[in-house]
């Protein structure tokens, strides 16, 4: 059967590779587009199911292929072939891509786990390792080194090696921020009310690879989070109560009490609206997608008067 994985987190596409591979007692024969051009699709999935055992076959990236290779995946696909396979787009592709349509039941998007996830993942892998990283430690670690779980894990059981309790000060002494710019640095930067270096802040993480889409995705948590933050302490809950009743990571809450005082209820409202508005405009082709996100931005920056 042929499978179609893509999305951002490709931590977890991989993991299930690796379990599909047990499952069937495979070994994975990883093809390229330069493995294409000298063989036959068609003949890479005759020999996966060769006399000395079969392979599970993972094409990387197919969707960056040229179109003669893109025709030879196309028509195995429409035979149907029985071999073990699947192609794996790593690289940031539409939200609905081609292969997904021609695969179908055997798609699977892997996207960037939610915040609160995250940080339960993050804490599991330091257990793992031997150590214990506090909720708002983990929260910290994400915030500075992004969402990619290859970096998180590597990173979590480095730390549990040297320390049997992860604190925020640990992080702060042991992990090296990085020099670019990070998206909650952006957001910290819109609360503010600077535009100009939530712009410039923009501009570095598109550059480093961060897509549209998960910016938008990223904002829209914040806003979010403001928002509930707000209307909790306005009728006197604590920080603590506010993140147990709205399921928000303690670190999240604790960075935007201190922010919320910026916006009314009203803007908060209206930015969530707003970016979904911009999020829906930018996948129906009215408006390219980094120019919509920086009139977003330019937009969400502005302070209250």
């Amino acid at each position: 059967m042929i499978h179609y994985f893509y999305g951002e987190d490709t931590y977890g596409a991989r993991e299930e590779i690796a379990k599909m591979s047990r499952r069937e007692k495979t070994n994975i024969r990883w093809l390229d587009e330069e493995d294409l051009v000298k063989k036959q699709f068609s003949e890479w999935l005759d020999q996966a199911r060769g006399l000395f055992g079969n392979e599970l076959i993972v094409v990387r990236d197919p969707s960056l292929f040229g179109a003669q290779i893109k025709e030879q995946i196309s028509k195995a696909i429409k035979e149907e072939i029985k071999a073990d396979c699947v192609l794996w787009d790593r690289q940031a592709v539409s939200k609905r891509p081609a292969l997904a349509g021609k695969v179908g039941k055997g798609s699977k998007c892997f996207d960037r786990l939610p915040m609160n996830r995250l940080v339960k993942w993050t804490r599991e892998q330091a257990v793992q390792a031997g150590g214990e990283i506090e909720e708002a430690a983990a929260g910290r670690l994400i915030s500075w080194l992004g969402s990619d779980r290859w970096r998180l894990k590597s990173e979590a059981e480095r730390l549990a090696l040297g320390y049997t309790k992860i604190t925020e000060a640990v992080i702060d002494k042991e992990i090296v921020k990085p020099q670019q710019a990070q998206i909650f640095e952006v957001l910290d930067a819109l609360v503010r009310g600077q535009r100009g270096q939530a712009i410039r802040g923009v501009e570095v993480l598109l550059e480093a690879g961060d897509n549209e889409f998960y910016l938008l995705s990223m904002l829209a948590y914040q806003f979010r989070v403001l928002l509930l933050v707000k209307r909790g302490l306005a009728v006197g809950k604590s920080q603590s109560a506010i993140a147990a009743a709205e399921k928000i990571n303690p670190y999240a809450v604790k960075k935007s009490a201190t922010a919320v005082g910026r916006y009314s209820d009203q803007f908060l409202a209206d930015a969530l609206t707003r970016i979904v508005a911009m999020d829906f405009a930018i996948k129906q082709g009215k408006i390219g997608a980094r120019t919509g996100l920086m009139m977003l931005v330019m937009g969400l920056g502005r302070p209250v008067q």
